[in-house]
């Protein structure tokens, strides 16, 4: 099961708290509790993003040419440190499956390949949420400018492409 973002509304502890038990222990008794052998992965949306942290960070600056900001680099990660503080809450109380310490990775995205039932997917998880800026922003359809997928997902295909899979996803 994918869920392509905002688990939260403003990315504080509470409202993961809610999610979970409101939302996901619900969702996996209806799947049959236990039993049940699936997976929920998440990606954050741009209101998993706690936005008053680091809201000083220039956003046209990373999308400059030549910026490194979304490389999938060691240089690319120190670009992106200054926004680790903002995905706390999502990192450590979002609850899925998929532990989201790859937004402290090199890559700032993830690609894993799955095997369910002998047939390999691949997955690619783009984090459209890193340049998630004010609450004005919520609204507005500039918000997607300068949307991180276009930097992120030709790499993380290419690098989820190497490992064989029969079908891929990104989201």
């Amino acid at each position: 099961m994918f869920i392509t973002g905002d688990l939260a509304n403003r990315g504080v502890n509470r409202e993961y708290k809610d999610f979970n038990e409101g939302f996901i222990a619900p969702l996996r008794e209806a799947l049959g509790g236990n039993t049940w052998q699936g997976r929920i992965l998440a990606i954050p949306g741009h209101h998993d993003v706690g936005r008053t942290k680091a809201s000083a960070f220039d956003r046209d600056g990373v999308l400059t040419p030549g910026t490194r900001f979304f490389d999938p680099s060691g240089e690319g990660k120190a670009a992106r440190q200054i926004l680790f503080p903002r995905f706390k809450g999502y990192r450590q109380k979002a609850g899925v499956d998929l532990s989201a310490n790859w937004i402290n990775d090199a890559a700032g995205a993830f690609a894993e390949v799955i095997d369910m039932r002998g047939i390999k997917v691949g997955i690619v998880g783009i984090n459209t949420a890193w340049l998630s800026k004010g609450n004005a922003e919520l609204f507005s359809v500039s918000r997607w400018a300068g949307c991180p997928a276009i930097f992120q997902l030709p790499k993380q295909l290419k690098n989820g492409a190497k490992r064989k899979s029969h079908f891929r996803f990104a989201s």
